[in-house]
């Protein structure tokens, strides 16, 4: 059996859900239209319905030409045909923004009919290319691995069985069924990177280093992927300790997990935020996470990182002015872990609710220290009720303790 469909079909019989749906990016170049025709070999042993999807970029003149001739050939096949003409666009980061036009499509195809996953043609060059970029990115460490086998991208679930070939053999895949992919020659524009990546740094690199500079890198972006898996591990141990609540989450002793641990925690949770955590930020973070900072605090976008000692903060958005409402009330006296949780001591009887702002200059300067006796974290000090009576201080929802200050 030739490595290209026995690379394929090894995927599929590992992936597929028998008798599922799946979707083909084609673009009518020579790695997708490698991928069709492996795919159509592979329905002689393994069921699945096969569509193909295609997006016309509308950039260059023959792509509308094209566009038909891959209807044309979807009908010969007798495989569904999926098509969208893009508007073409101008200005900066073309390349990501005509990616997110791709994939917003296949979504909309996706909702319609239900594919098990959407497969790309990415084969290992690619591979090399995107490691390269990324570590010349400075990208985070769980994005270093580069393309995936298989991935979520929101609802879709993306696969490039291809991963494993090299642009080379699946060329000569092409060859032997005498299938010639479109040219197009956006792939060799200087103007864009991947093309300038091809024909001219890794050349350059494989002149200094010699052959096989490709292969390097991708054998470095699965170890790059076996190192995320390990750390994924790691993070979700860290994720099952943080305390959640109304304003985010916390995590109690961040300085006892090893800085590795921290730091692909602290970047995934900004990921995940969609919030940017400079290299910078983050290793301030990690510092002062490492000398149990008392009071320290670090923005990234949505997200603050709030450092109290031996506790983490993780503050998603601003903190809201207090409301009863959404409070708990509890029985006995809370502190502000109860709080934090999103319960609080019930209002006793006959008493007026305060906040510290509100409260006189005197009275407002003895909770202070009364917070700061019993350890609360500064930054909770204005947002929780204080009841009054009169001009006295009966009651508080941070310390669990009984109050009386006058």
């Amino acid at each position: 059996m030739e490595k290209p469909i026995k690379c394929v079909r090894d995927f599929l019989t590992l992936n597929l859900i028998p008798g599922k749906r799946l979707l083909l990016a084609l673009s009518g170049g020579g790695d997708s239209l490698a991928l069709l025709y492996l795919l159509i070999e592979c329905q002689e042993k393994l069921d699945f319905e096969l569509h193909i999807a295609h997006v016309d970029h509308a950039w260059r003149e023959e792509s509308e030409r094209e566009a038909a001739l891959l209807d044309r050939l979807a009908k010969h096949l007798k495989l569904p045909f999926h098509q969208k003409r893009l508007s073409p666009m101008i200005g900066s980061n073309l390349e990501d923004r005509y990616r997110e036009k791709r994939y917003a499509y296949f979504q909309e195809l996706q909702e319609k009919w239900g594919f098990q996953a959407v497969l790309l043609g990415h084969h290992a060059d690619d591979q090399g290319e995107t490691v390269l970029k990324r570590i010349c990115e400075g990208a985070r460490l769980g994005g270093l691995g580069g393309l995936k086998a298989k991935t979520e991208r929101g609802n879709l679930t993306l696969w490039r069985p291809l991963l494993p070939m090299r642009k080379a053999e699946l060329l000569i895949y092409l060859n032997r069924k005498k299938l010639e992919p479109f040219d197009d020659w956006t792939n060799f524009d200087l103007r864009y990177l991947r093309p300038r990546m091809r024909q001219k740094i890794f050349p350059e690199l494989e002149k200094q280093f010699g052959k096989g500079i490709g292969r390097n890198f991708h054998r470095l972006g699965l170890l790059f992927q076996e190192i995320s898996q390990y750390l994924d591990e790691k993070k979700e141990a860290i994720m099952q300790k943080l305390v959640q609540g109304p304003y985010g989450a916390y995590l109690e002793h961040p300085s006892k997990y090893p800085v590795l641990e921290m730091r692909y925690f602290l970047e995934e949770m900004a990921r995940a935020s969609h919030a940017h955590l400079s290299q910078d930020s983050c290793e301030i973070l990690l510092r002062l996470i490492a000398i149990n900072a008392p009071k320290a605090e670090v923005q990234a976008g949505p997200l603050t990182y709030i450092l109290n000692k031996d506790y983490l903060f993780l503050l998603k958005n601003e903190i809201p002015p207090f409301d009863r409402s959404l409070w708990k009330e509890k029985g006995e006296p809370s502190n502000w872990k109860d709080f934090w949780k999103g319960s609080c001591l019930t209002t006793p009887s006959h008493c007026q609710m305060k906040l510290l702002d509100e409260l006189t200059p005197i009275l407002r300067k003895k909770m202070k220290k009364w917070y700061a006796k019993h350890q609360v974290p500064p930054f909770l000090h204005d947002k929780a009720p204080i009841f009054v009576i009169g001009s006295k201080i009966v009651g508080e929802c941070l310390t669990g303790r009984s109050v009386s200050i006058t």
